[in-house]
């Protein structure tokens, strides 16, 4: 007689043959529902029907398996087996492993253990806690369709090659702080029935080597990513976010990925923390719904960031202008425009205006922009810091009109050999406050009667004195606009 159990083994070890791979002695089977199993792999429901002696058997075997492929340097195949009891793998080395369906009814400690090839947990089902704290996998790791119903806590576990979490249900708190994934780490998610994790996952001060996928997921609980570092492209398309997402002081070496398609389930974003953090590429939040406030409090933008069709909620908080590095990347004008209309859209003034002068500036830089709009924008730029100082215009003002002065002084000292300092800063106080009334009949007196009439030195002062009128104008102009925008109401 054989056990009944049978399941098709997944690659690399598709090889392997489908049946029971347990020889057990005929009074280690048991017949159940019409059927025969062995120890390991007889039906959770039939827990009845193994006796003590038969629990000891299956725990002393395994761990002599372990032990006997180790030294033959063979593959541990345990798929299907179930423990019923909770199993103490810590600080054990394991071969290349298979752990296929295979069930732990009560708990199973991994701390420490050492898996030296290709390990496969693909749908296991675990249905109390779990430790793989500190843990070195030093082959493909994968956990395919695995379900776990306990805590499951992977602190300080290294993934030195491809680590799967496709498929993935976490029913209760998962814990990665301090994990180093060194391959590409893979929690995409597309079954229904698998789609969302129930409690709180904490991936605190994990370092993701290369690429990281969280795709397709919905976190029902607190998504803690603080102090994580993406060195690799993190890909959190079409991932759904119901309450607090924090990503505080992380780093983003590669693209940040965080749009949706489309507007869909999938788009909303609770509250989301990404305070301190820094983006050294593209970063994408297009088509998000934020249905709480999000901070980007000192974060630091090496891209534009694009938040094209998404709904951005009212109180969320943007890091000062100095953040922004990016105006000159092609998509840079379109992504601080759409920024600026959602902050006019909020009455958000003050950022309104950050986001305009960011737009204006990488307007500036695009080759294909006319140069007249070019040479106007930077004179903006200059002038007022496209609208955001109303100070730097009152600047610019005093300083040319002691330009204006000093000219006036060396005209006049050059032409007659006098040196009026008094009456030069008369003069040029008056282009302020009466602009072009150098040129009017008994205007200028204060220089004019330093020349006879028509002589040609008082013609270039009434020349430069018109220049001075309208440098002035225009400042005055832009030091009203400035102080409007800062304190608009309607």
């Amino acid at each position: 007689m054989h056990c009944a159990f049978t399941l098709s083994r997944p690659e690399p070890f598709s090889h392997l043959p489908p049946g029971c791979q347990f020889s057990v002695p005929e009074y280690r089977l048991i017949e159940y529902n019409g059927l025969t199993w062995c120890s390991f792999h007889c039906p959770v429901d039939a827990q009845f029907e193994l006796t003590q002696d038969d629990l000891r058997f299956v725990h002393e075997e395994i761990h002599q398996r372990i032990q006997e492929c180790l030294e033959k340097n063979e593959i541990l195949d345990l798929s299907g087996v179930v423990f019923r009891q909770r199993m103490d793998f810590s600080r054990l080395t394991f071969p290349a492993t298979l752990f296929n369906a295979t069930q732990f009814l009560d708990g199973v400690d991994f701390t420490g253990a050492v898996f030296g090839g290709v390990v496969i947990f693909d749908g296991c089902q675990f249905q109390k806690s779990l430790s793989f704290e500190r843990c070195d996998f030093r082959g493909v790791i994968s956990f395919n369709s695995a379900a776990f119903q306990g805590a499951a806590n992977f602190r300080e576990t290294i993934f030195r090659k491809l680590a799967c979490f496709d498929h993935v249900y976490f029913r209760n708190s998962t814990d990665f702080t301090g994990a180093r994934f060194q391959g590409e780490a893979s929690f995409r998610f597309s079954d229904v029935r698998s789609q969302s994790i129930q409690d709180n996952i904490v991936f605190e001060r994990v370092q993701f080597l290369r690429k990281a996928v969280i795709t397709g997921r919905q976190f029902h609980g607190d998504a803690l990513f603080d102090s994580a570092q993406f060195l690799g492209p993190a890909d959190f398309r079409n991932t759904c976010f119901k309450q607090a997402c924090q990503f505080r002081n992380v780093v983003f070496k590669d693209q940040a990925l965080f749009h949706c398609p489309e507007h869909n389930a999938y788009s909303i974003m609770g509250q989301a923390d990404f305070s301190g953090t820094v983006f050294y590429s593209d970063v994408k939040f297009i088509n998000r719904y934020f249905a709480q406030t999000a901070k980007f409090d000192n974060c630091t933008f090496h891209k534009a960031p694009e938040f094209h069709g998404s709904s951005i909620h009212q109180g969320t908080t943007f890091p000062p202008r100095k953040h922004f590095l990016d105006t000159s990347s092609p998509h840079a004008r379109a992504a601080y425009r759409t920024l600026k209309l959602a902050m006019e859209q909020h009455r958000a003034r003050q950022e309104e205006a950050m986001f305009f002068a960011l737009e204006q500036e990488s307007l500036r830089k695009q080759q294909d922009t006319p140069r007249s709009i070019r040479w106007m924008s930077w004179l903006y730029k200059i002038g007022a810091d496209y609208g955001e100082s109303f100070v730097r215009p009152l600047g610019w003002i005093a300083c040319v009109n002691a330009v204006f002065w000093a000219f006036y002084v060396l005209t006049v000292s050059w032409s007659v050999g006098e040196w009026p300092y008094q009456d030069s800063f008369r003069f040029a106080m008056e282009q302020l406050v009466r602009p072009f009334s150098a040129w009017v009949p008994g205007g200028g007196m204060a220089l004019r009667n330093y020349f006879v009439d028509g002589s040609s030195g008082f013609l270039l002062i009434q020349f430069a004195a018109t220049f001075q009128a309208l440098v002035n104008l225009g400042l005055l102009a832009l030091f009203i606009l400035a102080v409007r925008r800062r304190f608009k109401l309607d």
